[in-house]
């Protein structure tokens, strides 16, 4: 049986490729959120985005919980190729950046595209598979 004891539920950190990090703190209720976020901006200066989220519910799903930003911005940039994506807190990103990279070259390299197919990317999100074909798709 799970005891529910503690203040720290979860620790989120993501990374890109172009070296932007953030840092999500999720607590059982608010604390003095300037202690824990002071030793975050101390410790890691470097930081793009630092947050908080406050779940108080027995489970540890924060997709109904709103982030508070403490420091930096409420997204971080990562790159594939010429596109730029946009993550925030609680989107969904490939977590091996190389390796999607990897595997959508591969992808883009076995369909042969030449810039006349209608292309339809389904059931993939973002559509950055399309999105990354059709910038780079030879006309």
């Amino acid at each position: 049986m799970k005891q529910q004891h503690g203040l720290l539920r979860n620790l989120i950190i993501r990374n890109t490729t172009v070296d932007e990090w953030m840092v999500i703190v999720v607590l059982k209720k608010m604390i003095r959120k300037r202690i824990v976020a002071c030793c975050y901006q101390k410790e890691f200066p470097w930081l793009t985005s630092l947050q908080y989220i406050i779940n108080s519910k027995r489970n540890d799903t924060i997709q109904d919980q709103d982030p508070v930003v403490y420091h930096g911005r409420l997204f971080i940039i990562e790159q594939l190729e010429n596109l730029k994506f946009i993550i925030s807190p609680k989107s969904f990103f490939q977590t091996n950046t190389k390796q999607t990279l990897q595997l959508y070259k591969m992808t883009r390299d076995l369909a042969g595209l030449t810039g006349n197919e209608i292309v339809y990317d389904l059931y993939t999100g973002t559509g950055s598979i399309a999105a990354l074909y059709l910038t780079n798709v030879k006309r």
